[in-house]
Order: structure tokens, then C-alpha cells, then sequence
């Protein structure tokens, strides 16, 4: 849903509690990238928001951080002014 280089929103039916570390797999362009997080947000759904849990990104594979800040940096510049 949302993603940076220090962390995501990731929307899920049932939340983990926060505290909860995660190994996950985030695929950008098509390249799996590897990262371990902790959950340090529960957001409950409601009538205007989805239900899901913030997490901090701890570490990442090898070149996979710098291929996400290169990911998140070209989509930056792709949006242009409003």
C-alpha cells in the first residue's frame, strides 16, 4: 500500500499484533526483495480505512535496500508537479 526504504503499510485481513517481526518478500519491477520488519502500528478497519499494520523495516538482503531506494526514487520523479 504505502512503501519507503525505512518501512511500509501493509494491508491484511486479520493485523499481527505490534511487536511482531516479519520476514517478508516485497516485489518491485519484478525483483523480489527481501527484508525483516517489526509491526509498529495496528490500524483497525472503519468505514474510510482498511485494516492493516505499519511495519519499520530492521535489515534487507544484500543490494536490495539500494535497489528499493532506486525503485522509490524513479516513481518520485516519475509523478512530476500536480
Amino acid at each position: 500500500h504505502d512503501l519507503s526504504v525505512t518501512g511500509a503499510f501493509l494491508e491484511t485481513k486479520m493485523p499481527f499484533p505490534i511487536g511482531k517481526e516479519l520476514d517478508l518478500m516485497v516485489v518491485v519491477q519484478d525483483r523480489p526483495l527481501r527484508v525483516c520488519g517489526k509491526v509498529v502500528r495496528v490500524q483497525e478497519p472503519s468505514w474510510d480505512h482498511v485494516a492493516g499494520v505499519g511495519v519499520a523495516f530492521s535489515s534487507f538482503e544484500e543490494g536490495d535496500e539500494a535497489a528499493l531506494a532506486s525503485f522509490i526514487e524513479s516513481r518520485l520523479g516519475q509523478s512530476g508537479p500536480g
